[in-house]
């Protein structure tokens, strides 16, 4: 902090042989001596900072010197009951270093008075306490570029804060697209941080699954929601609400002799379907098989979706297995957003 602190002298002081100025002068001498405390209290002040800073310099340029001298005089790795060290001597002990303080024959751990330790820990350890300031630094080492790099206590906040989206690294060289929308890097990055919804379609333990009839979309009852971490996304009825954004979607469900079937993600609103060339999967007539739906979708508002189920033949989507003591589990859902 720089001492900025302007003292300036008072004006002609009252005095009780000048009986016509007394008054006037007395007032502003009082007036005077008001500014002047306030000046003072600051000055105080800053002369204490500055005081600090000139103490966190010296330890600074105290450790940077011992090192320096160190480094000068390094003799090596001690052994202990063979090396001896002499005052101002560097030596490696056990991967860290020590500078010699007291002749010893004796290696730092066994004799720790006899030695000053030039570790990086034990010299932060041993500097003075202080709560960093938004402009103060800490280095890191960048596994990417294999670098030391530094930040700054704010924008550190901010990484933390904005979900690690600035230390993004490599950056992606180029645009990518789901449904023809771009989707930006930090995207990626909130989808790592588990923006997800899991929903899946359960019967009590030994119940076959819902009967399908044939030609039409049969609305899978989706009922149990194993995790749901997108904010304002439920479900009701069977059917999950997601809020407006970008998403990625992989389902499946079990046929069970329907024929040809296929698995549908829309907006039941307006029918819409989305996805169908890319995850929807027909098959020719199979007794049993399971049904994959994987793709991506665009919501430009929170809307009503529907997993349904297509087949040519109506029957149950599922057998139940013997009683097992487990819910059967007939259709699962997993949706990430990712923008």
């Amino acid at each position: 902090m720089a001492i900025d602190i302007e003292f300036i002298e008072p004006d002609t002081p009252p005095s009780s042989s000048d009986v016509v100025n007394f008054r006037t002068r007395s007032d502003a001498f009082v007036a005077f001596i008001a500014s002047f405390v306030t000046k003072l209290i600051a000055f105080v002040t800053q002369i204490n900072s500055t005081e600090a800073n000139i103490n966190a310099k010296e330890a600074s340029t105290v450790a940077a010197s011992n090192i320096a001298i160190a480094l000068a005089n390094y003799k090596g790795i001690f052994v202990q009951g063979t090396s001896s060290a002499l005052v101002g001597e560097s030596w490696s002990y056990s991967g860290l270093s020590y500078r010699c303080a007291v002749d010893t024959s004796n290696n730092p751990i066994t004799e720790p008075g006899s030695w000053v330790s030039l570790a990086i820990d034990a010299m932060i350890h041993a500097s003075p306490a202080e709560n960093p300031g938004g402009t103060d630094e800490f280095g890191f080492w960048d596994s990417f570029t294999l670098q030391l790099r530094r930040v700054s206590l704010t924008n550190l906040i901010s990484i933390i804060t904005n979900g690690f989206a600035p230390l993004a690294s490599p950056a992606f060289t180029t645009g990518a697209t789901i449904d023809g929308a771009s989707v930006a890097t930090e995207d990626y990055v909130g989808a790592a941080l588990g923006q997800v919804l899991s929903i899946t379609y359960t019967a009590p333990d030994g119940t076959n699954g819902f009967s399908a009839v044939s030609g039409v979309r049969n609305t899978i009852p989706l009922n149990t929601v194993q995790l749901n971490t997108i904010p304002g996304a439920s479900l009701t009825g069977g059917r999950p609400t997601l809020p407006a954004g970008k998403y990625t979607i992989n389902a499946s469900c079990t046929t069970d002799n329907n024929g040809s079937a296929q698995l549908l993600w829309h907006n039941p609103a307006t029918l819409y379907l989305l996805n169908t060339s890319i995850g929807s999967i027909e098959s020719t007539y199979a007794a049993r098989f399971k049904l994959n739906l994987h793709g991506a979708f665009v919501l430009s508002a929170e809307t009503e979706l529907e997993l349904a189920f297509r087949c040519t033949v109506t029957n149950s989507i599922g057998t139940a297995l013997a009683t097992t003591g487990f819910a059967e589990t007939y259709a699962n859902l997993l949706i990430q957003k990712v923008g």
